[in-house]
């Protein structure tokens, strides 16, 4: 699996500075110990060979144990770096090294908390083995019980630094040269805000520019996940202003999906492309079903947010009563959780009630009550969502007036009301007389 992080730059003199570190523990280490043979008074060199080899294998187990806690560490912290909530602008492989380092970590601490009691005991015997091997004598075993309790320590000490400020800058440099477009241009491209309703909210002009160049690049000529993402929403982008360019996003996130289909952000992307393109709403849903699977509400709240919200806007489009029953109760759902809420939900809970507020008024046996409650539903999320984005009256007009420049042909969702009095002045209180409904 890949796990989307934003890679950090590293301060090249920083780095260096932190390498000459880690070796300086590792030599004055090294450095104490001999001195230590010496100090005690060794009665060959043979034995001091014998001593250096016992401290360097304590060394190397430390080195080891180090080594599985760091690659373990690298993958978890970047993987909750990630959260969701920042910008989705690189992948890092979370390989089988990592994984078995995950596990035989996890082996290590269990049988390490299971035979806590024997441990003492077997570092008591280990040191009589190594003692022997070096002379004996009461300094000796002293030594060698130093030696079990230093080396494996500052073995595990130099590695799990090294690995923790070296080997996650290492595997953004390797996958920066395997990459054809650049981690800038990435940047440029990801959009945090897109959701069904907006796909574009939020992009700049320097953002347009950049998807333009990189749309440059031939989609059959990149191979690397990261290239095939920021392609896909480089064409997403440029769909705002050229509406061919959906389909060439669709293409980048089938091809990206294929690679890392788990990720429930490209998962939201590809329904947005779907959308766009005038696909029917099942295949959309679908797509966001599988994101809401895979996202998690605790680490990505704002991307689980964006997920259901989008759902709901789907399931406007499904034939009626069907469409607006279940737009009404995920809409619901999305309000009464802790969830971040915006504008957007409340309009879209307004358009489903707006959908069975029309759908009633047509059929003869309908209740009355029903009709007047679907009608205070619309107005009360009407309200809701111009309280926290006034700029959203735009829009609530298009769904609401038949004659609305450019509106798309199934933008009705609001026009029963387009005569009621109260709906009329909460979304046209502010509007020209040219701008009123009842002037077209």
């Amino acid at each position: 699996m890949y796990t989307e992080v934003v890679a950090n730059d590293f301060d090249p003199q920083n780095q260096d500075q932190d390498r000459d570190y880690t070796l300086r523990v590792l030599l004055v280490g090294i450095g104490i110990t001999v001195v230590g043979f010496f100090a005690v008074g060794f009665e060959t060199g043979r034995l001091a060979w014998v001593g250096l080899l016992w401290s360097l294998s304590l060394y190397a187990v430390g080195v080891f144990i180090g080594f599985l806690f760091s690659v373990t560490w690298v993958v978890e912290s970047e993987a909750a770096a990630a959260g969701g909530t920042t910008s989705s602008l690189k992948y890092l492989p979370n390989t089988g090294l990592a994984q078995i380092a995950d596990w035989l970590t996890k082996i290590i601490v269990g049988l390490t908390l299971v035979e806590l009691q024997n441990i003492p005991p077997k570092i008591l015997s280990l040191s009589t083995i190594i003692a022997a091997s070096l002379g004996n004598g009461e300094a000796v075993k002293g030594l060698a019980y130093a030696m079990i309790l230093f080396f494996p320590i500052l073995g595990f000490l130099a590695m799990y630094l090294s690995t923790r400020l070296f080997l996650n800058q290492g595997i953004r440099k390797a996958e920066e040269h395997a990459a054809l477009i650049t981690y800038a241009a990435r940047v440029a491209v990801y959009n945090p805000q897109a959701s069904l309703q907006y796909p574009n909210r939020g992009v700049t002009e320097a953002a347009a520019s950049t998807a333009s160049d990189i749309a440059k690049v031939p989609l059959r000529k990149l191979s690397n996940l990261n290239d095939i993402v920021a392609w896909a929403r480089a064409q997403s982008i440029r769909g705002a202003s050229l509406p061919s360019a959906w389909k060439d996003a669709i293409k980048g996130f089938e091809k990206a999906l294929k690679l890392e289909p788990d990720d429930p952000s490209l998962r939201l992307d590809y329904a947005i492309a779907l959308f766009n393109d005038g696909a029917a709403p099942e295949p959309v849903i679908e797509q966001i079903d599988k994101g809401l699977r895979l996202a998690d509400p605790t680490k990505e709240p704002e991307l689980v947010s964006r997920l259901q919200g989008s759902l709901v806007m789907a399931y406007l489009y499904l034939p009626q009563p069907d469409g607006f029953t279940k737009a009404i109760h995920a809409a619901e759902r999305l309000i009464a959780s802790p969830l971040p809420k915006q504008a957007k939900i409340y309009f879209n809970a307004a358009c489903a009630y707006g959908q069975k507020y029309g759908y009633l008024k047509k059929r003869d046996n309908s209740d009355p009550e029903d009709i007047e409650r679907a009608r205070a539903k619309v107005l009360e999320y009407t309200r809701q969502a111009l309280d926290l984005d006034p700029s959203i009256v735009e829009a609530l007009r298009r769904v609401s007036d038949p004659n609305y420049p450019n509106k798309w042909k199934d933008d009705t969702d609001l026009e029963a009301l387009i005569d009621d009095p109260d709906f009329t002045a909460l979304v046209w209180k502010n509007a020209t007389p040219a701008q009123k409904p009842t002037q077209r």
